[in-house]
This record gives C-alpha cells, structure tokens and sequence, in this order.
C-alpha cells in the first residue's frame, strides 16, 4: 500500500506504535506498520525495506525496548542509508546505544514522556505534515472553484510563511523543562523524616506483651523448612502473541492468542493471527468473528479483510468474500492474491468476464503466478478462446514443472482439441505427480 511514513518499533511497545499509527492515519498521513502491512506468507525481510525504500519518513518509537533491539538497529541503519528522515518520538527518559546514537543523534527528538500522550502524538501527526508538505509528498488543497490564483494577485490576508520558513521551527524540540530539583528533594525529605519518625513514636508507644512460654530455638538438627518456590515471572500479551507466533502447532497458537486477548482485548492483531489459526482448522464462523474485532479496532487492515473474505469463500457466501476482496484491494490494491481470490469467487458464481479481469491483473502484478494463468486459461477454455488458453497453461507449466492442475487443465484443452495422444500424455504426468488421487477430474 502507498505510504508517507514507516512507523518503526519494539514489539514491547506495540499498544503505543498502534495508537501512533491510528492518529497519523486520523490526520491523512498514510503510514506502514509490521505486521498489519505484510501479506501473510510473504518475506518479512524483503516486505520491511520495501516498506521502507516507499516511506517519505520513518516514525522510532524509542525506548529502553527499541535501544536493545536489533531489527530496530536495521531498520533506522536502511532508512538513513536511503537518505530518508527519521524522527525519534521518544516515549522513555533513556539515551540511545551507541549503535543507535551514530545514526540519530543528529535528528530533532520529539519527546513523549508527560502525560498526556495524545497531546504528543497531536504535536508528531503537525510535525509530519509540515515535513510531508516540504518534501511534496500532500497536496495543499486548492481554493474553491478549483484554480489557483494567478501569481500577480494582490494577498487579501497578511503574508504568511511558506511550509520551508516555519518547518524548522516546529521540528525542533521544545527545551527540556527545568525541574526543580532542589526544592523537591528538600520535601522528599521531610516527608521521609516525618515517616521514619511516626514509625519509632509507634514502635516504642506499644506495650510489652510477655508470653508464658516462648518458643525453644531450633536445634542445630531441626530441619529448617523449606522456602516456598519463587512465583514464575508473570507473562504479558506481547509475551504470549509471540509464543503464538512461534507455535507450530495451530491449536497452541489460538491457545496463546487467546491468553494475549484475555489480557489486551484492544489489539487487532491478536485477533487476526487467532481468525488466521481458525481459518486453518475450518472454524471459519469463529475466524469471521476474529476478524470482524481486529476491523473494529483497526479499521484501515487490508489483510484482515481479505482472510475474512477467504472464510466466506469457504463458506460458500461469494457476495461478502468479492465486498470484503474489494475492500482490501482498494486499501492496498498492490497485491496479486487478493484480486486472484477474488477472480476465484467470480469464477464461482459464473461471472467468467470479472474473474478474467481480476486474474488478468493478477498476472500483471505477479508474471509469474501459476495459479492465476491456470485459472485464466481455464476461463479462456470455457469462452472457447483455445490459443490464449494453451498459451496460459503452457506459461505455467514452463515455470513450474511439477505443477499437476496445468497438466489437468491442458490435458482437458488437448481433449477438446481432439488431440487424444497430447491428452493422454498430460494425464499420465498428473498421475505420475499425483499417485493418490488428490486432484480429480481424469
């Protein structure tokens, strides 16, 4: 998807990277953020420095977390490689490593470290916007009737600086606040004084209670008992969305996504990696309901409605897959599998013309995408376009030799064709390739 700024984080800091990222969007500031923006499946790294390559400026969340954290060190090293602006948005009293402090020491800070954060993150979305409009990356909208006045124009206000004059001043910080440390630390302790002292005045103001018969000391063979076991370290939602993520086997990742849920019920992303480990065990009903949450707190996540599309695939109900399909795609309208599911659903209610389109398209994004010219060459074999066709299944057979539905479909073509010898070859290649059976049709 199309970007102005890359919004860089520890994952620690995710509830604060997405509230960043959902005010940014809410000022017209397009913004990329891991994962929301990576297509399930793809590369993670290739996906971060395209993201990164398209950004105008990249957004640091910085903390102790970022400070220690390698990717973060990777992604500011790409992003000043590139030459793009960085603006560190400080949200913990730590200084950056060294690693960190070679490549950002130079960048105005935007600090975050009093209450209350939306008023700093206010002040980030002003700051981005003067910095988008100096590099050209918005559009000043133009006065009404459409034109802009002619140069010679006398002003009917008083001249008002241009984006260049004022956008150093707003990008540099603010001065640190002065705090008053003297005076602080002399009522800091007065008050321990006045603690200590009422604890002594209680102490010796109690009577003294004798027993009638004090306990007898324990003897040098008296086993002490033994100390209680020191409480496991208690795990956060962050903790547990990663053991999801790590989890091989799907039913322990909806069991952790779960945990992440049960203790942030706010985060879109817990509740797409769950729907997704859903959608794998066909519990498509409670995916939909998965994803329906993650839309709700993350309106603006093309990848959660696609999935969702893909569950009412599933489910037979084609309308909602081809508006959720829809949706993504006018969203995020760069990537190929989303206007291939959607070609797919077409072809399933019989509208050939819109699946030929969206695989079409498919194809332009994705030359080498083998599913999407099968499929388009079998939509060419049903409008009796024989040429096209073959010239689709032979493409995708060429990239990938093993793939059994080009043999299916073009031993179906050379059928029709009459040519029984070119048929009969295509079918033993798919029986050599599947043995047992799995794609019918011969």
């Amino acid at each position: 998807m199309a970007h102005d700024v890359f919004v860089s984080y520890a994952h620690q800091d995710r509830t604060v990277a997405n509230a960043v990222t959902a005010t940014l969007e809410a000022h017209g500031i397009r913004c990329w953020i891991a994962p929301r923006d990576i297509l399930p499946g793809s590369d993670w790294g290739a996906a971060i420095i395209d993201a990164i390559q398209e950004a105008k400026a990249l957004v640091l969340i910085f903390s102790s977390n970022s400070n220690d954290s390698d990717q973060i060190k990777r992604e500011v090293e790409r992003t000043v490689h590139q030459g793009i602006a960085v603006i560190p948005f400080r949200i913990e009293d730590v200084l950056p490593n060294k690693t960190l402090e070679y490549f950002i020491s130079t960048q105005h800070w935007l600090d975050a470290l009093t209450p209350p954060l939306e008023d700093h993150m206010a002040h980030l979305a002003e700051t981005i916007t003067v910095l988008l409009e100096k590099k050209g990356g918005k559009e000043k909208p133009l006065p009404a009737g459409g034109a802009a006045p002619a140069p010679s124009q006398p002003p009917s206000q008083p001249e008002v600086k241009a984006p260049e004059e004022r956008s150093s001043a707003i990008l540099a910080s603010a001065p640190p606040r002065q705090i008053p440390w003297i005076p602080l630390v002399v009522v800091v302790g007065l008050l321990l004084a006045i603690v200590v002292a009422g604890g002594v005045w209680w102490r010796w103001s109690q009577p003294v209670v004798i027993t009638k018969e004090a306990p007898a000391p324990l003897s040098p063979t008296t086993p002490a008992k033994p100390r209680p076991a020191e409480p496991a370290a208690k795990l956060s939602a962050d903790d547990y969305y990663s053991l999801g993520a790590e989890a091989k086997d799907t039913d322990d990742k909806i069991k952790y996504y779960t945990k992440a849920i049960e203790l942030n019920p706010y985060d879109a992303q817990f509740y797409y990696y769950r729907g997704l480990a859903y959608n794998k065990k066909n519990l498509f009903p409670l995916a939909i309901e998965d994803f329906n949450k993650a839309i709700q707190y993350q309106p603006n996540y093309p990848s959660a409605y696609s999935s969702r599309g893909f569950s009412h695939y599933e489910m037979g109900q084609q309308d909602l897959a081809i508006a959720d399909y829809t949706k993504s795609i006018s969203l995020d309208p760069k990537y190929a599998i989303t206007f291939f599911k959607r070609g797919v659903s077409y072809q399933k209610k019989g509208d050939n013309v819109k699946a030929l389109e969206d695989y079409t398209e498919a194809i332009r994004l994705n030359p080498r995408y083998v599913s999407a010219l099968n499929n388009r060459g079998n939509i060419y074999i049903r409008m009796g376009e024989y040429e096209k066709a073959m010239a689709d299944l032979n493409e995708a057979i060429r990239l990938d030799p093993k793939y059994v539905y080009g043999y299916k479909s073009r031993g179906n073509l050379y059928e029709r064709l009459g040519d029984k010898e070119r048929a009969a070859a295509d079918r033993a290649k798919v029986k050599e390739l599947d043995p047992k059976g799995r794609v019918r049709g011969f």
